[in-house]
């Protein structure tokens, strides 16, 4: 196993442009994290048929205090500011060795003078009591969980893989609800060219419970860290589209081509993003990128010393 103490950035599910639960859109926690240094596995005698189940397994677990709120309601009705704390784990195991299976969750709780005892910390870590999802102050946070799958398919043809993800704002009966879900296929060396990837990704979130994803009625800042939403960087609502081609020439370079088309009740749009990085001798490595579409167009460099 490993600890972590610092600031550290994570990606949590099974998206490649971006996650349900916790993603790189906001900035990096600050954390006291526990994670396995390398997959492992149940006893080869006693528990044989744990193993066949299960395979290879990871464990991720991780305690962050979030940027300060600036409303969030107490226990007792009163709006106070504070320090939330946000608890995440994911236990990931692969029956066999190109399949595997995830399980997340994070809870946020505490903070303005809310309760973070122990006892709050076990009701916002096991989704059970009957106390989540009751639209009162005496929920014991803001929670969600899902799981995700990553199938591998290798072959001679064409090597591919196939990905998803589902996940649920809080929960309602132990189970989440307001489901939200990615999927996508991602193929590699691309009709033979080495170094090719090509890329399909679609985010549905909950269409029939509008605004309630990164929102919550205890911690009105929403699910934020810095002010920037900890998971998909798309937000609360909609349907997002993006077909993306990278060509990763060497070590040195690459060129990424990407294209988005967000869909919603009251709008539609595209973009087209575009990327270029290479690096100098080891040391020196230079990018660009931006955007253009009707959203946003933008246009960043950065050069970035090596030593």
């Amino acid at each position: 196993m490993n600890v972590t103490l610092g600031r550290e950035a994570l990606w949590m599910g099974a998206g490649r442009e971006g996650t349900l639960l916790l993603s790189s859109n906001a900035k990096s926690l600050d954390m006291i994290r526990l994670s396995s240094l390398r997959p492992f596995r149940f006893h080869p005698y006693r528990h044989n048929i744990l193993n066949k189940i299960f395979g290879a397994m990871d464990i991720d677990f991780f305690v962050s205090r979030l940027h300060r709120y600036g409303t969030i309601v107490k226990e007792d009705g009163t709006i106070h500011s504070g320090y939330p704390k946000l608890m995440g784990m994911q236990f990931t195991f692969r029956p066999w060795n190109l399949f595997s299976i995830g399980l997340y969750r994070t809870a946020m709780f505490g903070g303005g003078g809310r309760d973070q005892g122990f006892g709050t910390f076990a009701k916002a870590l096991f989704p059970f009591g009957q106390e989540e999802n009751t639209g009162t102050p005496n929920e014991p946070g803001d929670q969600k969980g899902g799981f995700n799958i990553e199938w591998y398919v290798p072959n001679t043809i064409q090597p591919l893989k196939i990905y998803g993800e589902w996940a649920g704002e809080d929960s309602a009966g132990n189970l989440p609800s307001r489901h939200s879900y990615i999927y996508g296929i991602l193929l590699s060396d691309t009709a033979g060219m080495e170094g090719l990837q090509i890329g399909y990704e679609h985010l549905q979130m909950d269409e029939d419970h509008r605004d309630y994803w990164y929102h919550h009625h205890i911690y009105r800042d929403g699910y934020t860290n810095d002010g920037m939403i900890m998971g998909h960087y798309n937000g609360a609502n909609g349907s997002r589209d993006i077909l993306r081609m990278k060509y990763l020439k060497s070590i040195q370079s690459d060129y990424t081509l990407a294209w988005e088309h967000f869909s919603d009740r009251e709008e539609d749009s595209d973009t087209l993003r575009f990327g270029v990085r290479y690096r100098a001798q080891n040391s020196v490595e230079y990018s660009v990128d931006g955007s253009v579409g009707e959203d946003a167009s933008w246009l960043g460099a950065k050069v970035k010393w090596i030593f």
